[in-house]
Order: structure tokens, then C-alpha cells, then sequence
């Protein structure tokens, strides 16, 4: 590369393209325009003042730069705040830039245990003496061993930088930093990587944003194509700018007219920014196309490419319809459950309707009478309808549905599953607390022996078993969890309720399933998956969770570092795409945890399970790193009042806004970027039994927020709403599992507590 020596140093050229490192298979700090800084006196935290050499790598917890593999690592030691310090320089040469900005991850790595603080500070300098410090969101970075932290940091580049052919950003570490009076233990190492640094020509320059446009597609005969949109900007440019397309792709100016394949854009004063409108041409014939729009002129020394494809496909239309959910899975005698039916082709997948298509259910199979709402229609151009308010009058197992198209498209008729009508609201359950004889009182929550008219439950583990008595045995309702065991050794029990097995013991799942989501394959946008530190519903077309549910305790939390091992997904089944580690590379957004890395320290293996890429959505930086982690840490901190959180999140819609601008999909169009994030908690003292303990007092904590920069700042709780709002924006059911009448009263309203 070109590049310029001064002070002995090797400086990027900026001119070559934005710097960028990773940080891997490095031998010594002094490498890759980076450069040690040695020791020197002075008060600390201050760019000069440096107490350890940076020239080779330290290891284990010796003070210095450690080499961390895939990271580079900081620590300085000392037993009182602000004694050491250790720093590293990144050299650049910004002659005819303008300085971009800097990013890079930044992260707590557990050196030990305790609560002393250690401090990363970023500062510049353009002649290697006098230095500033840069200030911004996130910066200093402040951490210790007791909390797994980690950041995205941004910082604007000051205009200082400009034209520069000398400039250092030196990476700072020193011991202290945080508000305690009495602190112990070590201090943790902290890591940085990802990092970048952008820079723009003085000169005449044209760029585009962004530099790909996919799906720009239409069915054969309905052409052409939705546009897609890119911003062409520019600034000190001489002259016009020229557009040319290829590849039977159409631009303009305006959404609905003057498509052409050639644009002439005229700057104001040197400066260009406009909307350009992409589209495939229509009257082509089925197949995939690839183009692109060059863009030149102005005197600008480069001429940007925006990539495009699009596909004209055959029409599919559907054939039969089909049930996708059923919710809640087992209703309630009398009360208002709901069904989603689907338009479907013959291989299953989703195809929408042609004209508004009209879905009326009756009832198959079952003695009892089918009533509320029984019609919906699918409207032209979609492939779905959920039918909420309808009735079954009595309690039942092996209900069986029938969907019927009574007016539109042609499409066979179809059978729910089998559905479990269950009075899931009895005003007390007897539940078994060990196993034991059904007529010993001590194996029961009432200290008594069940009667006749009572509901009984035995849990998970337990093995009740019933011999012969002299007096009538039975019950009138009888739950068996999974794992546990009704052994009747006698003729004479009787039950007016057959046994009803609990569909999971995942203690993840405990508060219910929120979309009846299923571990079959055919069910892929609403696939459950199951780990033991969460459980989520997966969608094959998003390429990202609909919810993730978790179980969260003092024992949840220990002194694992953060792993950062992001990854693929190889649970997924056969031929789904597993999103990879770099799919969000340079999309602008985070690859953004629903559950947090921070809820499972307790061993390596739970919180590297948190870095399943599964286990991300697109989440705008500011979301994730402001409000979206200050409730993460909030809900952590009320473990200390003896509390255990039940916990979903997830996301909706379709479209955010992140640090590179707004955008529906990621990764080439595979990951979809979600509009609204949501999180809802049940906060419960610690205890046993924990959804029958659920009360209309119990707390819940439920937040919609966007997902959108700008909101980095603003507190959590301004996002606080009801579980009502967000079963009403999602389709779902939240805590499905708590009784009825409990639900009706929590899921209304909105958390208030201040603290």
C-alpha cells in the first residue's frame, strides 16, 4: 500500500479506502499501521501518562495488550484507581480526506472476580504530542468482572483530521473509572475489534446508498416491478452526473413516470442528493436478471456501481387451504379462541388468493355446538385470515374443525388437527408436592385427600399411586404433567376427565406458547426451537425469531465472560439458510440479542448459546445499545430483591432505521429488518409453582419500542405499554398459561413502578 513514514511509523493511506481490522493473526502490537506506545510519567487518565510498554503482547493477568485471537485485550493492574495505565496507536493518513468516522466493538473480558473498574479512552493527535480526547455515546468505556458488557461505538471524526497526513488515534486503558468507595478483586481486561475508520475525498466525489437493490421482481404478464430505491449524493462536483442502466432495468426520478435507461443529474452549487427509482422492465419473460446503474461525471475521480437483480416467475396459484395455528392450543369451554387458515399450493407453501376469498368453518368431529364468529375473508392478493371469537360449548377432547371456501378461489377444503377443549380456569387445583400415596394428605398442596369434585394436578417427577379404600377415589378434573404419573393399582378410581398430558416442561416456556408454534417442519415461519437457557419460534422467511422466551434467576447470573462466538444456527432443519456471523456486516445494524448475553453467565455453555445467530434480529444501534439494554440491565438488577423474571421478546413489521440508513432486509434480501421490538416481563417473588402464582397484583413490565436510531438516550420506561397492545400488534397470546381471568387483568395494564 502507499503510505507515509513519520515518527517511525507506517500510515494508512486513507486515499487506499476505509481502514478496517479484525484483529487476527497478529504476532505483535506494532503491526498493521499500528504502533506501541512506551512508558511515560505523568497524572492518569491522560494520553501521555502510561505506566506499562505496549512493544510485545502480555498474557494471562500481567498488565498490558494481550493478543486475544480474534480481539485485541487491555488491562492495566494496581490495587488503587488511576496507578496504571497501557495504550496502543493506530496510524492514518488522511492527506486529501476528510475524516468519516470510527467504529468498533468494545467489551468486558472477566479477568477474575470482583468489582473494580477499569477505563477505555479513545484520543487524537495530528503531530504525535498534543492530544484531545474523544467523547461521545459510550465512551469512556467503563467496565468490571461482576457485569457482562459490551458496546457498538461511533464517534464522529473531528474536522481537525482533515487533509492530516500524520494522525494518531491512540486507544487508551487505565485502572478506575467507576463511583465506588470500597472496591475488590481484579479489574477486568477490556477487548476491542470490529473496528473501522472512514474517510471521504476532499475532492469531487459521487456515492451511492445503498449499493444493492434485490426483489425486484413480478409475476409473468404483471410487470413491471415495484421500484426499488438508492440516493446518489455528491459534493465539489464540476459538472452533470450520468446514469446508465443495464441489464432490462428502467430508472427515474419519480416514483410512477419518466422511467428510461439513461438519467443526466444536474448538481446545485457542487452538491447532489436525489432519490433514484429502480424498476424491472415489464414484458419479460420467467427468468432471473442481474443489472446495474453506473453513475459518472463531475469530475469525480470514481464512478459507483448499484447492483440489481430481480426475477420474473410463473404465477403459482393456491390449491387447498390449510390450518397454520389454532390459539390458544387448548380453548376454553365458552370462550373465544381463534384460527389462522392459510391459502396453500400443493407443496405447502403460503400462495396468495386472487380475489377476496371467503372461509367459513363448521364442525367435523365433536358433540358439542360450534358458535361466535365463523367467516373470514382472505383478501385478494394475500394468503391468510385469522377468525378470532369463535365458541365451543362444552368440555371435550378430539374437536376437529373443517374450513370451507364458500365464495372466491376454488381451493380444497380442509380438517384442523385435533383440538383438546379444557376448562383451564378451575377456581383451585390440587397440585402433588412429592411422590406418594393418593389417600396420604402430605402428598398434596392442601394437606388432604382429594375428593370427588376436586381438580388435581400431578406435577412433573411425581408418581401418585392409588390402591384400593374403603371409600370412593376420584376427582373430577385430572392434569398429568409431563414426567409425572397417575399408578392406579385398583378398580375403583374414579375421573370424569381424562388425563391430559402438558405439551412442554421447558421451563422457558412455562408461561405458555405464545403463536401454538410446533416443532414440524411444515410449520417454518412458526417453528418452535428449543435449548435449555431459551425457546423461540423461528421463521424460515425472516430469517429470525418471532419470540424468544426465557426463565431468568439469581442462578441465571455467575462470572462467565462474554463469549462473542457468534455463529450459525445448525440446529435449524435440512435446507433451511443458517444465517452466518457476517450476514449483518456493514448493514448498519446490530446483530442484536433477544436473549441477553448478560442473563446466562453462569457457565461457557449458556452464554455461548446466546450468540446462536438464531438468537439476533437487525436491531437499529441505538435501540439495542440504549433503551433495549437499560431494561435488559434493569431486570437484571431486581434479582437482588429476591425476584425470578419470566421473559419474551421479540420483534414486528417490517423496515427499520439503522446507523446506514433504512432498509427492509439484510444479507442480500435473506434477513428481514423488523419496524417495532417488543419485551414483556413477569416479575415474581422467588418461589414454587410459579405460573398458579401468578396474581392479578403480580407485576409485568410490557414495551413496544422502534427500531430506529435517535432514541439512544431516552429512557426504557417512556416505552412502557399492555400485553394487550402487543398480543393486539402480533397475533399472539401471551402468558397463555395463566388463568383467564388473571390474564384479563395484568395484560391490561401498563407498569408504573419508578424505581
Amino acid at each position: 500500500m502507499n503510505s507515509l513514514s513519520s515518527f517511525g511509523q507506517t500510515y494508512y493511506d486513507m486515499s487506499l479506502g476505509n481502514y478496517t481490522e479484525n484483529f487476527t493473526s497478529w504476532t505483535t502490537p506494532s503491526t498493521n499501521s499500528w504502533s506501541s506506545v512506551a512508558v511515560s510519567a505523568g497524572t492518569i487518565p491522560s494520553a501521555t501518562a502510561t505506566t506499562v510498554a505496549s512493544a510485545t503482547f502480555s498474557s494471562g493477568t500481567s498488565g498490558g495488550v494481550q493478543n486475544g485471537a480474534t480481539n485485541i485485550q487491555f488491562l492495566s493492574t494496581g490495587t488503587t484507581d488511576n496507578s496504571s495505565a497501557v495504550a496502543l496507536d493506530l496510524n492514518l493518513n488522511f492527506t486529501n480526506r476528510n475524516a468519516g468516522t470510527l467504529t468498533f466493538d468494545a467489551a468486558t473480558v472477566a479477568n477474575s472476580t470482583g468489582n473494580r473498574a477499569g477505563s477505555l479512552r479513545v484520543y487524537y493527535a495530528t503531530n504525535g504530542t498534543s492530544w484531545t480526547e474523544l467523547s461521545g455515546t459510550n465512551l469512556p468505556f467503563t467496565a468490571n468482572n461482576n457485569v457482562a458488557k459490551s458496546a457498538n461505538i461511533s464517534i464522529a471524526l473531528p474536522s481537525a483530521l482533515n487533509n492530516q497526513a500524520t494522525v494518531k488515534l491512540r486507544f487508551y486503558y487505565h485502572n478506575g473509572g467507576s463511583a465506588l468507595t470500597s472496591p475488590s478483586g481484579s479489574r477486568p481486561k477490556i477487548s476491542i475489534d470490529n473496528l473501522t475508520v472512514t474517510g471521504v475525498s476532499t475532492g469531487p466525489n459521487i456515492n451511492v446508498n445503498p449499493n444493492t437493490l434485490t426483489n425486484l421482481n413480478y409475476f409473468t404478464g404483471n410487470g413491471p416491478s415495484n421500484a426499488g430505491t438508492y440516493n446518489v449524493t455528491g459534493s465539489s462536483l464540476t459538472g452533470d452526473v450520468s446514469l446508465s442502466v443495464t441489464g432490462n432495468f428502467e430508472i427515474s426520478t419519480s416514483s410512477s413516470s419518466g422511467f428510461t435507461t439513461s438519467l443526466t443529474l444536474t448538481p446545485n452549487a457542487g452538491s447532489l442528493n436525489t432519490l433514484i427509482y429502480v424498476r424491472l422492465m415489464s414484458g419479460l419473460s420467467p427468468a432471473q436478471y442481474e443489472g446495474n446503474v453506473t453513475h459518472s461525471g463531475g469530475d469525480a475521480p470514481t464512478s459507483p456501481v448499484v447492483n440489481l437483480s430481480g426475477t420474473v416467475a410463473d404465477i403459482v396459484l393456491p390449491t387447498t387451504l390449510a390450518f397454520a395455528s389454532i390459539t390458544p392450543t387448548s380453548p376454553t369451554p365458552n370462550i373465544g379462541f381463534s384460527v389462522n387458515i392459510q391459502s396453500q399450493d400443493a407443496d405447502q407453501n403460503a400462495q396468495n388468493v386472487t380475489s377476496p376469498t371467503t372461509v367459513t368453518l363448521t364442525l367435523q368431529t365433536g358433540s358439542g355446538t360450534l358458535g361466535g364468529t365463523l367467516t373470514g375473508v382472505i383478501p385478494a392478493g394475500e394468503n391468510s385470515v385469522n377468525i378470532s371469537g369463535i365458541t365451543y360449548n362444552k368440555e371435550e377432547l378430539g374437536v376437529i374443525l373443517r374450513a370451507t371456501v364458500t365464495a372466491g378461489d376454488a381451493l380444497t377444503a380442509t380438517n384442523s388437527p385435533s383440538i383438546s377443549i379444557i376448562d383451564n380456569t378451575p377456581s383451585v387445583i390440587i397440585r402433588s408436592v412429592k411422590s406418594g400415596s393418593w389417600n396420604d394428605p402430605t402428598s398434596w398442596t392442601c394437606n388432604c385427600i382429594p375428593a370427588l369434585n376436586d381438580t388435581v394436578r400431578v406435577r412433573n417427577s411425581h408418581i401418585i399411586t392409588v390402591m384400593s379404600a374403603t371409600s370412593d377415589q376420584g376427582c373430577a378434573k385430572l392434569i398429568v404433567d409431563t414426567g409425572g404419573t397417575l399408578n392406579i393399582q385398583t378398580a375403583d378410581f374414579k375421573v370424569n376427565f381424562p388425563v391430559i398430558p402438558v405439551q412442554s416442561n421447558n421451563i422457558n416456556l412455562a408461561m405458555g406458547n405464545p403463536s401454538n408454534a410446533t416443532n414440524s417442519v411444515i410449520n417454518e415461519n412458526n417453528y418452535l426451537l428449543e435449548k435449555p437457557q431459551y425457546v423461540m419460534s423461528y421463521s424460515r422467511a425472516k430469517a429470525t425469531s418471532n419470540w424468544v422466551s426465557w426463565y431468568l434467576n439469581s442462578a441465571s447470573i455467575g462470572s462467565t465472560s462474554r463469549q462473542n462466538d457468534f455463529r450459525n444456527d445448525t440446529s435449524l432443519p435440512s435446507g433451511w439458510y443458517q444465517v452466518t456471523n457476517t450476514d449483518y456486516s456493514g448493514s448498519g445494524f446490530d446483530r442484536g440479542h433477544m436473549t441477553p448475553s448478560g442473563d446466562r453467565t453462569s457457565s461457557v455453555e449458556n452464554n455461548s448459546a446466546t450468540f446462536f445467530m438464531t438468537n439476533m434480529i437487525p436491531q437499529a444501534p441505538d435501540n439495542n445499545q440504549g433503551p433495549w439494554e437499560g431494561l435488559e440491565s434493569y431486570l437484571r438488577g431486581q434479582l437482588g430483591n429476591n425476584q425470578e423474571i419470566y421473559i419474551i421478546a421479540g420483534s414486528y413489521g417490517v423496515g427499520g432505521t439503522g446507523s446506514a440508513g433504512s432498509a427492509n432486509t439484510i444479507a442480500g434480501g435473506k434477513i428481514t429488518v423488523p419496524a417495532q421490538t417488543y419485551k414483556i416481563a413477569v416479575i415474581l417473588p422467588t418461589g414454587d409453582d410459579d405460573v398458579n402464582r401468578v396474581s392479578n397484583s403480580t407485576r409485568v413490565i410490557a414495551i413496544i419500542m422502534p427500531n430506529v436510531q435517535g432514541i439512544r438516550t431516552n429512557d426504557w420506561r417512556t416505552y412502557r405499554t399492555t400485553v394487550d397492545a402487543i398480543e393486539a400488534a402480533t397475533g399472539y397470546n401471551f402468558l397463555s398459561n395463566v388463568p383467564t381471568a388473571i390474564q384479563n387483568v395484568i395484560e391490561a395494564q401498563v407498569d408504573t413502578v419508578s424505581n
